[in-house]
Protein backbone atom coordinates (compact mmCIF):
# COMPACT_ATOMS: atom_id res chain seq x y z
CA UNK A 1 0.00 0.00 0.00
CA UNK A 2 1.21 3.57 -0.67
CA UNK A 3 2.29 5.55 2.39
CA UNK A 4 -0.49 7.97 3.38
CA UNK A 5 0.77 11.44 4.33
CA UNK A 6 -1.77 13.48 6.36
CA UNK A 7 -1.38 17.23 5.83
CA UNK A 8 -3.22 20.18 7.34
CA UNK A 9 -4.53 23.39 5.81
CA UNK A 10 -2.02 25.31 7.92
CA UNK A 11 0.81 23.21 6.44
CA UNK A 12 -0.13 24.23 2.94
CA UNK A 13 -0.76 27.89 3.75
CA UNK A 14 2.67 28.02 5.38
CA UNK A 15 4.33 26.58 2.27
CA UNK A 16 2.34 28.76 -0.11
CA UNK A 17 3.44 31.89 1.71
CA UNK A 18 7.04 30.69 1.55
CA UNK A 19 6.86 30.03 -2.21
CA UNK A 20 5.35 33.45 -2.86
CA UNK A 21 8.72 34.82 -1.82
CA UNK A 22 10.85 32.07 -3.32
CA UNK A 23 9.34 32.29 -6.82
CA UNK A 24 8.22 35.94 -6.71
CA UNK A 25 4.47 35.50 -7.20
CA UNK A 26 2.31 38.63 -7.47
CA UNK A 27 -1.26 39.31 -8.55
CA UNK A 28 0.14 39.91 -12.04
CA UNK A 29 1.86 36.50 -12.28
CA UNK A 30 0.67 34.29 -15.14
CA UNK A 31 1.71 30.75 -14.29
CA UNK A 32 1.94 27.79 -16.64
CA UNK A 33 1.74 24.42 -14.91
CA UNK A 34 4.17 22.28 -16.91
CA UNK A 35 3.88 19.06 -14.87
CA UNK A 36 0.85 16.90 -13.86
CA UNK A 37 -1.65 19.15 -12.14
CA UNK A 38 -2.53 16.65 -9.40
CA UNK A 39 1.09 16.30 -8.30
CA UNK A 40 1.84 17.53 -4.79
CA UNK A 41 4.65 19.69 -6.20
CA UNK A 42 2.19 21.70 -8.31
CA UNK A 43 -0.17 22.25 -5.39
CA UNK A 44 2.69 23.30 -3.09
CA UNK A 45 4.81 25.45 -5.32
CA UNK A 46 2.69 26.80 -8.18
CA UNK A 47 -1.11 26.64 -8.14
CA UNK A 48 -1.48 27.22 -4.38
CA UNK A 49 0.78 30.30 -4.12
CA UNK A 50 -0.56 31.77 -7.37
CA UNK A 51 -4.15 31.29 -6.20
CA UNK A 52 -3.78 33.09 -2.87
CA UNK A 53 -1.90 35.97 -4.54
CA UNK A 54 -4.63 36.34 -7.17
CA UNK A 55 -2.42 35.33 -10.10
CA UNK A 56 -3.51 33.49 -13.25
CA UNK A 57 -2.98 29.73 -13.67
CA UNK A 58 -2.69 28.19 -17.14
CA UNK A 59 -3.01 24.42 -17.60
CA UNK A 60 -1.70 22.40 -20.52
CA UNK A 61 -2.62 18.97 -21.83
CA UNK A 62 0.89 18.32 -23.13
CA UNK A 63 4.41 18.37 -21.63
CA UNK A 64 5.94 18.91 -25.08
CA UNK A 65 8.04 22.07 -25.47
CA UNK A 66 6.25 23.24 -28.62
CA UNK A 67 2.83 23.27 -26.92
CA UNK A 68 4.29 25.04 -23.87
CA UNK A 69 6.01 27.65 -26.05
CA UNK A 70 2.70 28.36 -27.80
CA UNK A 71 0.91 28.89 -24.48
CA UNK A 72 3.68 31.17 -23.19
CA UNK A 73 3.32 33.35 -26.27
CA UNK A 74 -0.51 33.31 -26.25
CA UNK A 75 -1.04 34.12 -22.56
CA UNK A 76 2.19 36.06 -21.89
CA UNK A 77 3.22 33.57 -19.23
CA UNK A 78 5.63 34.92 -16.61
CA UNK A 79 6.33 31.80 -14.52
CA UNK A 80 6.58 28.09 -15.25
CA UNK A 81 7.39 25.00 -13.23
CA UNK A 82 9.50 22.30 -14.88
CA UNK A 83 11.37 19.17 -13.85
CA UNK A 84 14.97 18.89 -15.08
CA UNK A 85 14.24 16.53 -17.97
CA UNK A 86 11.80 19.11 -19.36
CA UNK A 87 14.51 21.78 -19.21
CA UNK A 88 16.67 19.40 -21.26
CA UNK A 89 13.90 19.13 -23.86
CA UNK A 90 13.57 22.92 -23.95
CA UNK A 91 17.31 23.25 -24.41
CA UNK A 92 17.25 20.83 -27.35
CA UNK A 93 14.25 22.48 -29.03
CA UNK A 94 16.41 25.26 -30.51
CA UNK A 95 14.49 25.72 -33.76
CA UNK A 96 11.05 25.50 -32.14
CA UNK A 97 11.98 28.15 -29.56
CA UNK A 98 12.80 30.58 -32.36
CA UNK A 99 9.23 30.33 -33.66
CA UNK A 100 7.64 31.75 -30.51
CA UNK A 101 7.86 34.95 -28.46
CA UNK A 102 8.97 33.88 -24.98
CA UNK A 103 9.98 37.36 -23.83
CA UNK A 104 7.26 37.47 -21.13
CA UNK A 105 8.84 34.57 -19.22
CA UNK A 106 10.56 35.75 -16.04
CA UNK A 107 11.07 32.75 -13.75
CA UNK A 108 11.61 29.00 -14.18
CA UNK A 109 10.84 27.09 -10.99
CA UNK A 110 12.68 23.77 -11.12
CA UNK A 111 12.71 20.75 -8.82
CA UNK A 112 11.50 17.19 -8.48
CA UNK A 113 15.03 15.85 -8.85
CA UNK A 114 18.51 17.33 -8.73
CA UNK A 115 18.96 20.15 -11.23
CA UNK A 116 22.37 19.72 -12.85
CA UNK A 117 24.51 22.91 -12.95
CA UNK A 118 24.59 23.03 -16.74
CA UNK A 119 20.76 23.12 -16.90
CA UNK A 120 20.54 25.92 -14.33
CA UNK A 121 23.24 27.83 -16.23
CA UNK A 122 21.30 27.41 -19.48
CA UNK A 123 18.14 28.87 -17.92
CA UNK A 124 20.00 31.83 -16.47
CA UNK A 125 22.33 32.63 -19.36
CA UNK A 126 20.84 31.25 -22.58
CA UNK A 127 17.11 31.40 -21.87
CA UNK A 128 17.73 34.65 -19.98
CA UNK A 129 15.32 34.12 -17.08
CA UNK A 130 15.58 34.03 -13.31
CA UNK A 131 15.33 30.72 -11.55
CA UNK A 132 14.11 29.10 -8.35
CA UNK A 133 16.07 25.88 -7.83
CA UNK A 134 14.20 24.15 -5.04
CA UNK A 135 13.65 20.86 -3.23
CA UNK A 136 10.59 19.47 -1.53
CA UNK A 137 8.90 16.34 -0.29
CA UNK A 138 5.31 15.30 0.28
CA UNK A 139 6.07 14.90 3.99
CA UNK A 140 6.67 18.59 4.40
CA UNK A 141 9.82 20.62 4.28
CA UNK A 142 10.62 22.74 1.26
CA UNK A 143 14.03 24.23 0.56
CA UNK A 144 14.88 26.72 -2.13
CA UNK A 145 16.86 29.56 -3.65
CA UNK A 146 14.86 32.76 -4.12
CA UNK A 147 14.20 33.78 -7.71
CA UNK A 148 16.61 36.72 -7.30
CA UNK A 149 19.49 34.69 -5.81
CA UNK A 150 22.87 34.90 -7.59
CA UNK A 151 23.66 32.40 -10.33
CA UNK A 152 26.29 30.39 -8.47
CA UNK A 153 24.02 29.08 -5.67
CA UNK A 154 21.22 28.48 -8.18
CA UNK A 155 23.54 26.20 -10.16
CA UNK A 156 25.11 24.30 -7.27
CA UNK A 157 22.69 24.39 -4.31
CA UNK A 158 19.02 24.19 -3.37
CA UNK A 159 19.30 27.14 -1.00
CA UNK A 160 17.83 27.39 2.49
CA UNK A 161 14.84 25.86 4.34
CA UNK A 162 11.70 27.84 3.54
CA UNK A 163 11.18 28.88 7.17
CA UNK A 164 14.13 30.61 8.81
CA UNK A 165 12.95 29.91 12.34
CA UNK A 166 14.50 28.14 15.31
CA UNK A 167 11.46 25.90 15.63
CA UNK A 168 12.11 24.31 12.23
CA UNK A 169 15.19 22.19 12.83
CA UNK A 170 17.13 20.72 9.92
CA UNK A 171 20.27 18.66 10.53
CA UNK A 172 22.65 16.63 8.38
CA UNK A 173 23.65 13.50 10.29
CA UNK A 174 25.90 10.47 9.83
CA UNK A 175 25.09 6.77 10.21
CA UNK A 176 25.19 7.18 14.02
CA UNK A 177 22.73 10.08 13.96
CA UNK A 178 25.49 12.58 14.82
CA UNK A 179 25.74 15.94 12.99
CA UNK A 180 28.39 16.02 10.26
CA UNK A 181 30.76 18.91 9.64
CA UNK A 182 30.03 21.56 6.96
CA UNK A 183 30.70 20.14 3.51
CA UNK A 184 30.38 16.50 4.62
CA UNK A 185 27.60 14.32 3.22
CA UNK A 186 24.94 12.89 5.49
CA UNK A 187 21.21 12.28 5.77
CA UNK A 188 18.87 15.23 6.18
CA UNK A 189 16.60 14.95 9.24
CA UNK A 190 13.79 17.40 10.04
CA UNK A 191 11.58 18.40 12.97
CA UNK A 192 9.21 21.32 13.37
CA UNK A 193 6.34 23.33 11.83
CA UNK A 194 5.08 22.57 8.31
CA UNK A 195 6.44 19.03 8.56
CA UNK A 196 4.04 16.12 8.93
CA UNK A 197 3.78 14.17 12.17
CA UNK A 198 3.59 10.63 10.81
CA UNK A 199 2.28 8.31 8.11
CA UNK A 200 -1.44 7.52 8.22
CA UNK A 201 -2.21 4.42 10.31
CA UNK A 202 1.28 3.06 9.72
CA UNK A 203 3.06 2.69 13.08
CA UNK A 204 5.68 0.33 11.64
CA UNK A 205 6.82 2.87 9.03
CA UNK A 206 6.69 5.68 11.58
CA UNK A 207 8.98 3.74 13.88
CA UNK A 208 11.47 3.39 11.03
CA UNK A 209 11.17 7.01 9.88
CA UNK A 210 11.30 8.97 13.16
CA UNK A 211 14.03 8.84 15.80
CA UNK A 212 13.59 9.12 19.57
CA UNK A 213 13.87 12.93 19.42
CA UNK A 214 11.07 13.22 16.87
CA UNK A 215 13.26 13.97 13.86
CA UNK A 216 12.03 12.60 10.53
CA UNK A 217 14.78 10.78 8.62
CA UNK A 218 14.19 11.78 5.01
CA UNK A 219 16.53 9.36 3.24
CA UNK A 220 17.90 12.32 1.26
CA UNK A 221 21.66 12.70 1.31
CA UNK A 222 22.76 16.33 1.62
CA UNK A 223 25.73 18.48 2.52
CA UNK A 224 25.68 22.02 3.88
CA UNK A 225 28.01 24.74 2.72
CA UNK A 226 29.58 27.27 5.09
CA UNK A 227 27.02 29.83 3.87
CA UNK A 228 24.22 27.55 5.10
CA UNK A 229 22.92 26.55 1.68
CA UNK A 230 22.16 22.88 1.17
CA UNK A 231 23.43 20.68 -1.66
CA UNK A 232 21.62 17.53 -2.88
CA UNK A 233 24.01 14.57 -2.95
CA UNK A 234 21.65 11.64 -3.62
CA UNK A 235 19.33 9.19 -1.91
CA UNK A 236 19.98 6.87 1.00
CA UNK A 237 18.68 3.37 0.46
CA UNK A 238 17.10 1.94 -2.66
CA UNK A 239 14.44 4.50 -3.63
CA UNK A 240 14.79 5.40 -7.32
CA UNK A 241 14.20 9.00 -8.44
CA UNK A 242 13.02 8.87 -12.07
CA UNK A 243 12.07 12.17 -13.71
CA UNK A 244 10.92 13.58 -10.39
CA UNK A 245 8.91 10.53 -9.32
CA UNK A 246 9.89 8.28 -6.42
CA UNK A 247 9.88 4.65 -7.54
CA UNK A 248 10.05 1.97 -4.88
CA UNK A 249 11.74 -1.20 -6.14
CA UNK A 250 9.84 -3.64 -3.94
CA UNK A 251 6.56 -3.74 -5.95
CA UNK A 252 8.48 -4.18 -9.21
CA UNK A 253 10.62 -6.94 -7.68
CA UNK A 254 7.53 -8.67 -6.28
CA UNK A 255 5.92 -8.69 -9.72
CA UNK A 256 9.09 -10.05 -11.36
CA UNK A 257 9.25 -12.82 -8.78
CA UNK A 258 5.74 -13.92 -9.77
CA UNK A 259 6.90 -14.50 -13.34
CA UNK A 260 6.99 -18.29 -13.96
CA UNK A 261 10.50 -18.16 -15.43
CA UNK A 262 12.16 -16.09 -12.69
CA UNK A 263 14.02 -17.46 -9.66
CA UNK A 264 15.19 -14.17 -8.19
CA UNK A 265 15.19 -10.49 -9.10
CA UNK A 266 16.55 -7.14 -7.95
CA UNK A 267 15.64 -3.67 -9.19
CA UNK A 268 17.96 -0.67 -8.88
CA UNK A 269 18.25 2.81 -10.34
CA UNK A 270 20.87 3.52 -12.98
CA UNK A 271 22.24 6.99 -13.78
CA UNK A 272 20.72 8.84 -16.71
CA UNK A 273 21.61 12.33 -17.90
CA UNK A 274 18.00 13.17 -18.84
CA UNK A 275 15.80 11.46 -16.25
CA UNK A 276 18.17 11.40 -13.28
CA UNK A 277 17.70 7.66 -12.91
CA UNK A 278 16.12 4.83 -14.87
CA UNK A 279 15.12 1.39 -13.64
CA UNK A 280 17.29 -1.66 -14.25
CA UNK A 281 16.21 -5.16 -13.31
CA UNK A 282 18.66 -7.95 -12.60
CA UNK A 283 16.97 -11.32 -13.16
CA UNK A 284 18.03 -14.87 -12.42
CA UNK A 285 16.09 -17.40 -14.51
CA UNK A 286 15.01 -20.95 -13.90
CA UNK A 287 16.89 -23.71 -15.73
CA UNK A 288 16.41 -23.68 -19.51
CA UNK A 289 14.28 -20.54 -19.33
CA UNK A 290 14.81 -17.41 -21.42
CA UNK A 291 13.33 -13.94 -21.35
CA UNK A 292 13.76 -10.78 -23.42
CA UNK A 293 13.56 -7.11 -22.47
CA UNK A 294 10.41 -6.77 -24.60
CA UNK A 295 8.79 -9.64 -22.71
CA UNK A 296 9.61 -7.95 -19.40
CA UNK A 297 7.93 -4.73 -20.52
CA UNK A 298 4.87 -6.59 -21.85
CA UNK A 299 4.63 -8.42 -18.53
CA UNK A 300 4.68 -5.09 -16.65
CA UNK A 301 1.93 -3.72 -18.89
CA UNK A 302 -0.24 -6.83 -18.60
CA UNK A 303 -0.07 -6.61 -14.81
CA UNK A 304 -1.06 -2.95 -14.68
CA UNK A 305 2.19 -1.45 -13.45
CA UNK A 306 2.54 2.29 -14.16
CA UNK A 307 4.84 3.03 -17.09
CA UNK A 308 7.33 5.00 -14.97
CA UNK A 309 7.83 1.84 -12.87
CA UNK A 310 8.83 -0.33 -15.84
CA UNK A 311 12.47 -1.47 -16.02
CA UNK A 312 14.37 0.18 -18.87
CA UNK A 313 17.31 -2.21 -18.84
CA UNK A 314 17.53 -5.96 -18.28
CA UNK A 315 20.55 -7.80 -16.89
CA UNK A 316 20.44 -11.62 -16.80
CA UNK A 317 22.59 -13.15 -14.04
CA UNK A 318 23.32 -16.70 -12.89
CA UNK A 319 24.36 -15.72 -9.35
CA UNK A 320 24.60 -12.60 -7.17
CA UNK A 321 27.00 -10.40 -5.24
CA UNK A 322 26.04 -10.81 -1.58
CA UNK A 323 26.24 -8.80 1.62
CA UNK A 324 27.77 -10.19 4.81
CA UNK A 325 24.34 -11.58 5.76
CA UNK A 326 23.83 -13.29 2.37
CA UNK A 327 21.39 -10.76 0.92
CA UNK A 328 21.62 -9.35 -2.60
CA UNK A 329 24.18 -6.54 -2.45
CA UNK A 330 22.56 -3.62 -4.28
CA UNK A 331 25.58 -1.41 -3.56
CA UNK A 332 27.65 -3.76 -5.71
CA UNK A 333 24.93 -3.90 -8.37
CA UNK A 334 24.93 -0.09 -8.60
CA UNK A 335 28.72 0.03 -8.88
CA UNK A 336 28.70 -2.73 -11.51
CA UNK A 337 26.05 -1.15 -13.73
CA UNK A 338 27.45 2.39 -13.48
CA UNK A 339 30.82 1.06 -14.62
CA UNK A 340 29.18 -0.90 -17.46
CA UNK A 341 27.33 2.21 -18.64
CA UNK A 342 30.57 4.21 -18.60
CA UNK A 343 32.42 1.52 -20.54
CA UNK A 344 29.59 1.41 -23.09
CA UNK A 345 29.79 5.17 -23.56
CA UNK A 346 26.23 5.67 -22.29
CA UNK A 347 27.21 8.06 -19.47
CA UNK A 348 30.04 10.39 -18.58
CA UNK A 349 32.33 9.22 -15.80
CA UNK A 350 31.43 12.27 -13.70
CA UNK A 351 27.73 11.32 -13.83
CA UNK A 352 28.52 7.76 -12.75
CA UNK A 353 30.70 8.93 -9.87
CA UNK A 354 28.03 11.42 -8.76
CA UNK A 355 25.47 8.59 -8.76
CA UNK A 356 27.78 6.36 -6.67
CA UNK A 357 28.51 8.98 -4.01
CA UNK A 358 25.80 7.53 -1.77
CA UNK A 359 27.71 4.24 -1.76
CA UNK A 360 31.08 5.95 -1.17
CA UNK A 361 32.61 4.28 -4.22
CA UNK A 362 33.81 5.43 -7.66
CA UNK A 363 34.02 3.92 -11.13
CA UNK A 364 37.80 3.92 -10.74
CA UNK A 365 37.41 1.72 -7.64
CA UNK A 366 35.73 -0.89 -9.83
CA UNK A 367 38.03 -0.54 -12.84
CA UNK A 368 41.16 -0.74 -10.69
CA UNK A 369 39.96 -3.77 -8.75
CA UNK A 370 39.89 -1.92 -5.42
CA UNK A 371 36.23 -2.90 -5.28
CA UNK A 372 35.66 -6.52 -6.22
CA UNK A 373 32.21 -7.46 -7.50
CA UNK A 374 31.62 -11.19 -7.76
CA UNK A 375 28.43 -12.72 -9.13
CA UNK A 376 28.92 -16.03 -7.35
CA UNK A 377 26.44 -16.19 -4.48
CA UNK A 378 22.97 -17.55 -3.75
CA UNK A 379 20.95 -15.21 -1.51
CA UNK A 380 19.12 -16.56 1.50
Amino acid sequence: MPKGIPRTHNDYICMWEAYIGLVGFTDESICLVGIPVAHNAVFNTMSGPAFIKGGTIILTKSPRPKEQFALIEKYRVTTIQLIPVQITYWKEATEERKQYDLSSLRVVSAGGQKVQPELARWCLEDLGVDMCNHFGMSEGITIGNRWDSPGEPQMYTIGYPHIRDAELQVKIVDENNKPVRPGEMGEMVVRGPSHFKGYFRNPEQNKLSFDDEGFFHSGDLMSQRPDGRLVVEGRKGDVIKRAGENVYPEPVEALLLRHPGVVNAAVIGIPDARLGEKLCCFVQLKDRQAITFEEIQSYMKENGLAVFQWPERLEIVEAWPLTAVNKIDKRSLRAYIATRLFEEGSIEKSLGDDYLRRDKVTIDDVLSGRMKIEFTGAPQ
